[in-house]
């Protein structure tokens, strides 16, 4: 049987990576990879940066000075929940890397 290598969109695995972009092809790309890995990271820290302040800022969060119309139960409330969006996406952004970082590339078997 005959296949056109023009009739797949990637050959071999295709591997989520930073953002919207991925690592494919039959030997996924290790100078992309470590690249991938140093972005992912970083944007991690971004995320875990940003829990800890919003942890540390929602004790302190009082009335919105403009509109008056926010109490300190109301900002916490938003907090709490913007605080678990970020939960949930440095989970899921913590597993993409997990699952890039043992890609065939530093698991060795790509050549």
């Amino acid at each position: 049987a005959h296949w056109s290598p023009f009739d797949f969109d990637a050959l071999g695995p295709q591997v989520p990576s930073f953002n919207t972009t991925s690592n494919n092809g039959l030997v996924l790309n290790n100078a992309s990879l470590h690249f991938q890995l140093e972005q992912q990271a970083a944007w991690i820290a971004q995320i875990q940066e940003y829990i800890g302040w919003l942890r540390t800022e929602m004790n302190a969060s009082s009335l919105d000075a403009a509109s008056k119309t926010r109490t300190r139960v109301d900002a916490q409330i938003q907090m709490t929940r913007t605080m678990t969006e970020h939960v949930n996406i440095l989970s899921q952004e913590e597993a993409k890397y997990a699952y890039l970082a043992n890609s065939q590339c530093n698991n060795g078997t790509a050549s």
